[in-house]
């Protein structure tokens, strides 16, 4: 009986201490100010709530080619429309950018993991390209270049 009221003391201890790291306490008999929410940089709290979105600040880049990949095949001033398909990050939606005269483009995005970006390009002479990148392909900021291979119309 005394083992069970340790453990049962030990177990409370335990999580008043886990879920006191999770939020800055609130001194007894005040109210708490409200805060605007801050944009989550750092690594969140374990408990999940519907606000806060565990992930990373990344940035998706990679080079527009035409026919093949390679020095010379670049592609400059292409319209690169992202979509980024996400239930918490705060920069999912739409994106647009225009390719650099080496045909590189980039996107800064918020990356939660279960995410999923869409890259389309409609080029005149060329044919329409979907390209899909998922959360998982980029752990940790982790993403490859991008290399968007467009081939002419025939």
């Amino acid at each position: 009986m005394n083992r069970q009221r340790l453990l049962n003391g030990l177990a409370s201890v335990l999580i008043t201490l886990f879920l006191g790291s999770c939020a800055p306490s609130i001194p007894t008999g005040t109210t708490p100010a409200l805060v605007p929410a801050l944009t989550p940089t750092g690594t969140p709290c374990s408990i999940a709530t519907p606000t806060l979105c565990s992930g990373w600040n990344c940035s998706l880049q990679g080079v527009v080619f035409t026919n093949a990949a390679g020095l010379g095949n670049e592609l400059a001033g292409v319209k690169v429309h992202l979509r980024q398909i996400s239930w918490c990050s705060p920069t999912k939606g739409e994106h647009e950018t225009i390719t650099g005269p080496d045909g590189a483009f980039r996107f800064n995005v918020y990356l939660h993991d279960t995410d999923s970006f869409l890259l389309e390009l409609a080029v005149e002479g060329y044919q329409p390209l979907r390209q899909k990148i998922g959360g998982f392909d980029c752990l940790y900021c982790a993403c490859p270049p991008i290399e968007i291979i467009l081939q002419p119309v025939e």
